[in-house]
């Protein structure tokens, strides 16, 4: 939580995705200023002064739905890895993830909490220096599962009624595109509405959906569930 992430300061302000924001603050780390260090691109501090620096980061990707870095600090170094949960289980050793795993991700899901997954593998000094140069392929394997952090993202108070709006006064018909967890995004598209009657179409697209391919998906869908790639 307080060194996987891409956050950055500007002017003095920590700046970022707002689920990194939210998880960096719980943490209760400081973010340092990493350009005076020569080897890491971003430094962070307890508030016992202990330092950590990553060395290495692999950015959040939707295809991937995770990110990584390579952290280290004064007595160890380590891999750490957060994201969609099925996804960092999936490159982690099979021993360490729970057996009830995806039964307590449906359980939050369908109550529209987003839940994120934790994993790390322990690195010796001597395997340092390989790690630095490794594709992401090599790095992101035989992790052992942590745990995982539930969040909750609640509508903007307006949101239910702009959509109601757009829908029964302008006519405006209303679809839903998200890479969330299925059951998050069906108990989502019920609390704002979206989800009306049980007329209305649910595209489940876990694959990587062609931008080409989404005006046709969308047309027969209210939601559509996957990740779009080629959209530039």
């Amino acid at each position: 939580m307080a060194s996987c992430h891409a956050l950055s300061r500007i002017d003095g302000e920590i700046v970022g995705d707002e689920v990194d924001l939210k998880m960096f603050e719980l943490s209760e780390w400081k973010l340092e200023n990493s350009e005076q260090s020569d080897k890491a691109v971003l430094q962070v501090s307890d508030e016992d002064g202990n330092l950590v620096n990553v060395l290495r980061a692999f950015d959040f990707k939707s295809e991937l739905a995770r990110m990584s870095v390579i952290a280290q600090w004064e007595t160890g170094c380590s891999i750490f890895t957060k994201g969609a949960p099925e996804m960092v289980a999936s490159k982690c050793q099979k021993s360490t993830v729970p057996r009830d795993l995806h039964l307590v991700l449906d359980q939050y899901a369908e109550q529209g909490y987003r839940v994120l997954a934790l994993a790390q593998r322990s690195l010796m000094d001597a395997d340092l220096s390989e790690a630095m140069i490794q594709p992401r392929s090599r790095i992101e394997k035989n992790l052992s599962f942590v745990g995982i952090v539930i969040l909750e993202n609640r509508l903007k108070p307006d949101t239910s009624s702009v959509l109601r709006e757009l829908n029964l006064d302008a006519k405006v018909r209303t679809v839903m595109v998200t890479g969330d967890h299925p059951r998050t995004a069906l108990s989502v598209a019920r609390q704002c509405g979206i989800f009306q009657t049980a007329k209305v179409g649910l595209c489940g697209c876990f694959q990587p959906i062609q931008a080409k391919k989404v005006s046709a998906l969308l047309r027969a869908s209210a939601l559509c569930l996957g990740y779009v790639i080629g959209t530039k």
